[in-house]
């Protein structure tokens, strides 16, 4: 009995001992939870603001209260407008600490910002663990403008250089009042552009009327572009936007090598003075020199040419070129066989070759005497054969002026001369015409030399010395022509549609020259 007393408890007094230590374990786990009226509990209501129809820059007010209905204090952190462009707060604390059974208006204002139905919602932020964000939905109507523009957003497909192509833009009024639009800008870095042909501002669209505008994607090189077209308007928006990008490639790159000189296309325009002199004295060479002449023409240039013997200008035989027949004839024959000559202020116009130059090659144009004889791209030559000074009185410089804006630029004019170089024939020699051979590169030949004829084939080898133009086989974006003579590159060159001319260094047989470039499309008409 001593054991059992001091061991082991009696069965009967277990069951009492279980029963008390689980009430113990019951209240203390009670004593540490938290009843739901020990918490802050937000409540807001109404939880939908309605708003009457309201027309444009028309305000009304709307309240909706927050209140806590919890058992401790409700922190509200910020009320804000989570959605919604008609819809502000205009209540100034939006931080609030509100006590048990607490509660605090907040005044929404509406203005619509859209046609038709204006929806937004507020959120109220608090520390309720449940609703940490309790909502109030907002509803509106609006009757104003509202300016829709279709598409919103357009991107072009990849476009080659330099094709184009546009996408039409709707403006629309999809509002209940009439729509004015005062203004439309455009902001890009140059390939795309606004055309708003056909459309003028003030413009006012009534309700469901539209009008098109279009954007154009012209790409002259290769990259990309990102346009905005921003419309100003009586939208409660103010403007609106539409956007717009694009980038363009090339349809391939190229590489061509030209290992025999190329012919430079050569437009002459040969002047003769008529005065008695001239025939009496230079009429054997002329006939003498120019077969040699134009038969060396033909082998160092692609060439057309007018000889130019009357005061107005107009060419003796049209424009002659290399299938002209029997050239060097019709040149022997119009050189001295032309009508009289008239006096200009008491000089023949036939000596004032730089003059004469001037007028015909302003009648080059369509409907002139002389139309297709200028090219573009070609090399301009003006040749002067006179055995007096020039008595135009105007500088040489401003003739050469002139003749260079019927060329590529001045690097492509000329001019030669076969003049008295030494004032071995007259008093003054060639002046005028010296000056500007010298400012151009031109030859010079002395008239004055016994039968200079032989030599005038000289002036033929110098009208294509040292420029030669390479045809490619397609179209180059000139920026992207890299051009290697033997193995050097050089920048002075000259690109003219298919037409590449280099200026320097001087190319001669067996020279080899390699160019590179970025073909442009064919774009379709």
């Amino acid at each position: 009995m001593a054991c059992r007393s001091g061991g082991l408890l009696p069965r009967a007094v277990l069951p009492a001992l279980l029963l008390f230590a689980g009430c113990n374990e019951y209240d203390l786990v009670n004593a540490n939870r938290v009843e739901p009226g020990d918490l802050p509990d937000i409540r807001v209501h109404p939880p939908t603001l309605t708003w009457p129809t309201l027309r444009s820059d028309e305000v009304e007010l709307r309240t909706f209260t927050v209140e806590n209905v919890g058992g401790t204090p409700l922190h509200v952190s910020d009320i804000e407008v989570a959605a919604g462009l008609g819809f502000s707060i205009v209540t100034d604390d939006l931080e609030l600490e509100l006590d048990t059974a607490q509660s605090a208006e907040i005044e929404v204002a509406f203005t619509p910002m859209g046609a038709h139905e204006n929806f937004g919602r507020v959120l109220v932020l608090s520390d309720d663990g449940d609703t940490p964000e309790a909502p109030v939905d907002l509803l509106g109507d609006g009757a104003v403008p509202e300016l829709q523009i279709t598409p919103e957003d357009y991107v072009f497909a990849d476009a080659f250089v330099p094709c184009g192509d546009a996408v039409p833009l709707q403006l629309k009024n999809v509002g209940v009042e009439d729509l004015i639009v005062t203004d439309l800008q455009y902001r890009s870095t140059g390939m795309l552009s606004l055309d708003i042909s056909g459309v003028a501002l003030p413009l006012t669209l009534g309700p469901g009327e539209t009008t098109d505008v279009a954007v154009d994607f012209v790409p002259a090189t290769i990259g990309a572009d990102s346009g905005t077209l921003s419309v100003t308007s009586n939208d409660p928006r103010g403007v609106v936007d539409a956007w717009q990008s694009g980038e363009s490639i090339y349809v391939s790159g190229e590489e061509e090598r030209f290992t025999e000189p190329g012919i430079p296309p050569v437009d002459v325009l040969m002047l003769i003075d008529q005065s008695c002199s001239m025939e009496e004295d230079n009429i054997d060479d002329v006939e003498l020199g120019m077969p040699d002449f134009v038969s060396t023409l033909q082998e160092v240039a692609d060439w057309q040419l007018i000889q130019v013997t009357g005061d107005s200008g107009c060419s003796n035989q049209g424009v002659l070129t290399p299938a002209s027949v029997g050239t060097s004839d019709l040149l022997v024959d119009g050189a001295f066989g032309g009508p009289e000559p008239q006096f200009y202020d008491g000089v023949y116009r036939t000596e004032k070759l730089l003059e004469l130059a001037s007028i015909a090659l302003a009648q080059t144009g369509p409907g002139g005497c002389n139309e297709g004889f200028v090219r573009h791209g070609a090399l301009l030559h003006v040749l002067v054969i006179s055995d007096e000074p020039e008595q135009s009185g105007i500088d040489p410089s401003l003739w050469i002026e002139e003749y260079t804006a019927y060329a590529v630029s001045e690097d492509f004019v000329r001019v030669s001369a076969v003049v008295d170089l030494y004032a071995q024939c007259g008093t003054f020699g060639g002046e005028g015409y010296v000056e500007a051979a010298s400012a151009t590169g031109g030859a010079m030949l002395d008239i004055c030399t016994p039968s200079w004829g032989p030599d005038f084939k000289d002036v033929a080898v110098s009208i294509g010395d040292g420029v030669r133009s390479y045809n490619l086989a397609k179209t180059p974006d000139p920026p992207s022509v890299e051009v290697v003579v033997n193995g050097v590159a050089t920048t002075d060159f000259v690109v003219t549609g298919t037409a590449v001319t280099v200026m320097s260094p001087p190319v001669g047989p067996g020279d080899v020259v390699d160019i590179t470039y970025n073909a442009l499309a064919d774009c379709p008409s």
